[in-house]
């Protein structure tokens, strides 16, 4: 359910401008911005013990609150700069079209729920002990590298030259070249 709160020429600064209700047995997970004003978040059943996979990815209007689409997906999104979703689910990334929620691709390497987005379009991940470069257009694999950490790595975080990853719990983290893949530094 969605409402807009007040006519937008009546708002002044820190006025609701419009409000949207999930399922009251959902809770709102991971929550993303597009360039064009457009909200993006998954949610989760909140009913306990029960094998559900009625989680959902929403994509809503950030003008208006009206809700333009909604999918059965669970996972973090993540927004490209051409504005394509990056999601994982069940392992797998997918690329979905921002306007629709159309699947443009699924990628063929295994993926954790936290990428990270270059300013070329790759797209680094991580999935149990391995890093992968995954292209941005079609989702094939650009390079991997197994058995890169001791621990499972939890996330990846990109700058102009590295790749970062890490295990929170075992408080590890390290860095490789993102173009000749060597070791840069490991804590």
């Amino acid at each position: 359910v969605y409402r807009l709160r007040k006519p937008i020429d009546l708002l002044k600064p820190g006025d609701v401008i419009w409000e949207f209700h999930v399922e009251d047995n959902e809770t709102i997970l991971n929550p993303s911005l597009d360039h064009g004003d457009n909200v993006y978040f998954t949610t989760q059943n909140n009913n306990v013990g029960i094998l559900d996979v009625s989680d959902k990815l929403y994509a809503l209007d950030g003008k208006t609150g009206h809700n333009k689409w909604t999918i059965p997906l669970t996972g973090s999104p993540q927004i490209g700069a051409d504005n394509t979703i990056y999601i994982t689910d069940n392992g797998k990334l997918s690329a979905l079209n921002n306007q629709t929620g159309v699947k443009k691709w699924l990628s063929d390497s295994n993926a954790s729920s936290s990428i990270s987005i270059d300013t070329d379009g790759t797209i680094y991940s991580a999935y149990k002990k391995d890093l992968s470069a995954i292209n941005g257009n079609d989702g094939t694999t650009v390079w991997q590298k197994k058995n890169l950490a001791p621990y499972d790595i939890q996330g990846t975080m990109v700058d102009n030259n590295n790749i970062y990853y890490y295990n929170i719990h075992s408080s590890f983290m390290a860095a490789v070249n993102k173009v000749t893949q060597n070791f840069v530094w490991q804590k």
